[in-house]
């Protein structure tokens, strides 16, 4: 859930925490929950950086022509004017609780999408779900899924559907060999290698590397299929010793799950989904040259396409100009929360862009990724930097404080549980621990992450402008409190100066060989925002210091960041 949230340090932290105690501990952990925690420490390390990095493309949310409040995936295009799709809507009227799953089409024409409208033509039930199509131009079949809805146990079985002077013929069932009883057969998807037409779909029959797997085969004529292969290598033909090398070494299907293949014939590369392969989010859109026979190292697709959020189903239409996948990402439409339902997104191919679009593409990104991090809030100690004076700079930065004060974490247990009783003790010290993890930690990594997105954007060319404000307890005076707050400023800005061999100082004093700027903006509040009901008595040390709602109160943010390009004020 860290992880899909976009926190990976804490992510981290706790895959870390997981196989620590499953080493010291006797407890009987299944072999996949063991490799794949240590894969995410990993996987979780190289997330963010992805972030920092990221491609240069203008994604484009598709509206309410195509996507609806529900879940909508899956796309195919027949000859790039008619695209069809999956939708998983209510049955009836929008206030049924009963969800199925159809597929639903929407016409193009001049860069327009028609609005959308059930796909009528295949319908094989209303007990049936039926979503994942796939289109083969040269036997000009519809391939789709079909399951059953509902709460049955039925499996996904995979389907066929012929267009015959423009007419669609009677669905037909895939043989027994690809819908084997008792397990999926999901998402197929047709390939094209010089005059060889392949199958590809997904499955968890016995056999494969993980969970689920890209199975394939090959179509030799309309209604037979050849040899099923597991996707990197057919593990039926080897032994256990041998099946062991090639799950090791397998570079598509891993022990976890990988979905929604497509492979495009003109760039002779595999597009897939997958929770392995150092994914960013849950599900992470792969992309792998090659041939069937022989491929290279998986690369992910990296950010915006992909993020802490699920994507899946990537297809490029029929002219080779746009890309299409699917994502829960924040700001597909929702009816119910956050989250909770796929839509369909799509970008312009980059060899349809120029390399200035994708500079731009690229800046706006990294923005758009600082500002979700803005108000970023700090915090301080009581009285901290330089406590007894009512100097308005400091020598500290605030690296430097924030170490000095989480170190002092014990020292807050014991101190603001020191008069609670025994049962009570514990309630304390956890409110205690949640302050320093959920905001004192959590402060300084997205200070972190802040600074890291800064030094992309102003080696981009970008003027930063930062507006910090500062605050202080009500413990002491209120002219104190004002200066108080106004060090907790100047730590942060020395953050900067000395921050990486002092690499933000030619910004900062405006002779960096771009001409840009890192201008600073300073609020310094004191004790005006504190709550009323705060302690301010010496006396009352555990209210007054120790409280987290005291110790909430001390801190600065930066609660506004602005950009210009160079030239622009």
């Amino acid at each position: 859930m860290c992880k899909s949230t976009g926190n990976y340090q804490k992510a981290q932290y706790n895959y870390s925490k997981f196989l620590k105690f499953i080493e010291s501990n006797p407890v009987n952990v299944e072999k996949y929950y063991k490799q794949k925690a240590k894969y995410e420490v990993i996987a979780c390390e190289n997330a963010f950086y992805h972030k920092l990095q990221p491609v240069g493309l203008n994604i484009t949310h598709l509206d309410t022509s195509i996507n609806s409040v529900y879940s909508d995936f899956g796309i195919t295009d027949i000859n790039d004017t008619l695209f069809l799709y999956g939708s998983l809507r209510p049955l009836g009227h929008p206030d049924s609780t009963e969800f199925y799953a159809k597929l639903y089409q929407s016409k193009k024409g001049n860069g327009i999408y028609s609005s959308n409208k059930s796909f009528n033509e295949i319908i094989y039930s209303d007990t049936f779900n039926i979503t994942n199509p796939a289109f083969s131009k040269l036997q000009q079949t519809l391939y789709f899924c079909i399951s059953s809805a509902g709460n049955s146990t039925i499996e996904s079985e995979i389907y066929k559907c012929k267009l015959e002077n423009g007419v669609w013929q009677k669905p037909e069932r895939l043989p027994d060999k690809i819908n084997k009883l008792g397990t999926i057969a999901t998402q197929p998807s047709i390939a094209n290698i010089g005059e060889e037409e392949y199958l590809m779909f997904v499955s968890n029959r016995k056999g494969g590397i993980g969970r689920l797997d890209i199975w394939y085969c090959n179509i030799t004529d309309e209604n037979n299929y050849g040899e099923l292969m597991n996707l990197g290598s057919n593990l039926n033909k080897y032994s256990e010793e041998e099946r062991f090398y090639f799950e090791q070494t397998s570079k598509i299907n891993s022990i976890d799950d990988d979905i929604t293949p497509f492979y495009d014939s003109w760039d002779s590369t595999l597009y897939f989904s997958s929770q392995w392969h150092q994914a960013i989010g849950g599900f992470d859109i792969f992309k792998v040259k090659g041939d069937f026979i022989d491929w290279e190292e998986p690369q992910n697709m990296g950010y915006p396409l992909n993020t802490s959020d699920n994507e899946l189903y990537f297809y490029i239409n029929s002219k080779g100009k746009n890309a299409y996948f699917a994502s829960n990402r924040k700001g597909a439409f929702t009816y119910n929360n956050d989250r909770c339902c796929n839509d369909i997104y799509s970008y312009e191919l980059p060899e349809y862009i120029t390399e200035e679009e994708i500079t731009e593409n690229k800046i706006k990104v990294l923005e758009d990724e600082i500002k979700l991090l803005v108000p970023l809030t700090l915090y301080f100690h009581n009285d901290e930097p330089n406590p007894r004076t009512r100097d308005t700079l400091t020598e500290f930065a605030y690296n430097q404080t924030y170490f000095k004060y989480i170190n002092m974490v014990d020292e807050y247990k014991t101190e603001y549980s020191r008069r609670a009783k025994k049962n009570k003790k514990e309630i304390l010290v956890d409110k205690i621990e949640a302050f320093f993890n959920n905001e004192v930690i959590k402060g300084y990594t997205d200070l972190t992450n802040f600074t890291l997105l800064m030094e992309q954007l102003l080696e981009k060319g970008d003027n930063i402008e930062i507006t910090i404000k500062g605050f202080a307890s009500p413990l002491h005076a209120s002219d104190y409190n004002v200066n108080l707050s106004k060090r907790r400023i100047n730590s942060l800005i020395n953050y900067y100066y000395q921050y990486n061999d002092s690499m933000f100082v030619p910004y900062i004093e405006g002779t960096s060989e771009l001409g840009n700027k890192l201008t600073f903006i300073e609020e310094a509040y004191g004790e005006d925002t504190a709550s009323e009901n705060i302690s301010d008595e010496l006396s009352d040390l555990i209210n007054s210091v120790y409280s987290p709602v005291a110790a909430y109160e001390r801190k600065i943010k930066v609660i506004a960041v602005g950009f210009s390009s160079k030239g622009e004020k």
